[in-house]
């Protein structure tokens, strides 16, 4: 949604009669929170799947998204981020860790080990 509203040209933004309008500095704000939740939208679309196994990508979601929230703690230096970089070790860490979804990973021909 909010990336939606990016995509509406400003002269437009600016012409609607809504109650509250965006200032330049909320557009750039929602055009950078676009960019740090990105990782988390595609960790997200790939685990959650009806017709395709997804337990797989567990262990490979939760590195991803530290790799590329640490990637994104350069970048943007906000409380936010260190916030989510902080919560994502707390809670997501402990799937990781657990047999299931590494039995998953390595049973997983998408997978591929290196022998």
């Amino acid at each position: 949604m909010m990336r939606s509203i990016l995509q509406v040209p400003a002269e437009v933004l600016s012409e609607l009669h809504a109650t509250c309008k965006l200032t330049p500095y909320e557009l750039k704000l929602i055009g950078e929170l676009c960019e740090i939740l990105e990782p988390f939208e595609e960790a997200t679309d790939k685990c959650q799947g009806d017709q395709v196994v997804t337990a797989s990508y567990v262990t490979a979601c939760v590195q991803g998204l530290s790799h590329a929230i640490a990637h994104i703690r350069e970048t943007y230096k906000s409380k936010f981020v260190v916030t989510k970089q902080s919560s994502l070790g707390k809670c997501l860490a402990k799937f990781e860790d657990m047999e299931c979804f590494q039995m998953a990973a390595t049973l997983d021909p998408r997978f591929k080990l290196n022998s």
